[in-house]
C-alpha cells in the first residue's frame, strides 16, 4: 500500500514540476483580456515609381469600452505587413527574420478606449516591380512562447486593404 501511495506522489510532484516549468499558452491560464481593437493602414502613398521607398503608417485603436493591456508595435513580432500581386502570390519580404528573445510586461501598452499605438515602417524590405499590389497588415498576439504575466488582448486582426500601384 505505501508503494501505491509513493508512486501516486512521485506522479503528483512530477506533474506539478511539469505544469511550472512548460510555458502554457497565455490564454488558456485565463489571463486573456477581451477588448475590440481596429488596426488601420495608410502608406504614403498609392502610386509609386518602381524602386522608390515609400512610408507605410499602421495605426491600432482601441475601439472597445474597457481600457486593455496590448503588445507594443514591432515589426514581425507583434505585426506583418504583406504586398499581394493580383494573381494571389505574396511578394517575399527581403529583409531576413528576426530572432528575438520572448516579451515580458515592459511589452505591454495599456491603451484607454479611444487611445491608439501608431508606428511607420517603409517599403524597403520588397522589391515591387510594375504592377498592382494589395498593401495590408495583420496584428497577431497568438505566440505561446511569451513570457507575460499581466492579462493582455490576445488575438489577430486585419488591417483594411490598400492598392498599389508601382508605375
Amino acid at each position: 500500500m505505501k508503494g501505491k501511495h509513493l508512486i501516486f506522489i512521485v506522479i503528483v510532484i512530477s506533474l506539478l514540476f511539469a505544469l511550472f516549468m512548460t510555458p502554457l499558452k497565455y490564454d488558456l491560464l485565463g489571463h486573456s483580456q477581451p477588448g475590440k481593437l481596429n488596426l488601420t493602414m495608410i502608406p504614403e502613398k498609392t502610386r509609386i515609381q518602381e524602386d522608390k521607398v515609400f512610408q507605410i503608417h499602421l495605426t491600432l485603436t482601441n475601439i472597445g469600452e474597457n481600457t486593455i493591456n496590448v503588445w507594443r508595435m514591432y515589426e514581425q513580432v507583434s505585426y506583418d505587413i504583406f504586398f499581394t500581386k493580383v494573381d494571389g502570390s505574396i511578394v517575399p519580404y527581403e529583409c531576413g527574420a528576426i530572432s528575438r528573445v520572448p516579451l515580458t510586461n515592459k511589452d505591454l501598452v495599456e491603451l484607454d478606449p479611444g487611445e491608439s499605438l501608431n508606428c511607420t515602417f517603409d517599403s524597403t524590405c520588397w522589391n515591387l516591380t510594375k504592377g498592382e499590389y494589395t498593401l495590408n497588415a495583420i496584428y497577431d498576439t497568438t505566440s505561446p512562447n511569451e513570457d507575460i504575466r499581466k492579462p493582455y488582448w490576445i488575438g489577430k486582426i486585419n488591417s483594411n486593404n490598400v492598392t498599389i500601384i508601382v508605375e
